[in-house]
C-alpha cells in the first residue's frame, strides 16, 4: 500500500472512531440526588422536632425532611 492510502485509511479510522465515541454523549446533564445521613449516639425518632417533638427545636431539619423524602421505617437490633 502507498503512503498516501495509509494516511487515508488512518485519518478515517480516527475521524470514525471520535465519531462513534461522542455520538452516545447526551448534552442534558443528569443531577444525582443528595442523600443526608444523619447518624447520632441515643437519638430516637421522637428527639426530632420533623418526627413531632414539641421539646426539641430543629427547623433546618424540618425543612429538609419536608422537602425532601423521609425513611421512617428503621430498625435497629439491640
Amino acid at each position: 500500500m502507498s503512503l498516501k492510502i495509509c494516511n487515508y485509511l488512518f485519518h478515517l479510522f480516527f475521524l470514525s472512531y471520535f465519531i462513534i465515541l461522542f455520538s452516545g454523549c447526551s448534552k442534558t446533564v443528569q443531577t444525582s440526588p443528595n442523600i443526608i445521613l444523619i447518624i447520632g449516639d441515643d437519638h430516637g425518632y421522637p428527639y426530632f422536632g420533623f418526627m413531632g417533638s414539641d421539646d426539641v427545636i430543629t427547623p433546618n431539619m424540618d425543612t429538609l425532611a419536608n422537602s425532601g423524602v423521609l425513611f421512617t421505617d428503621g430498625y435497629v437490633p439491640e
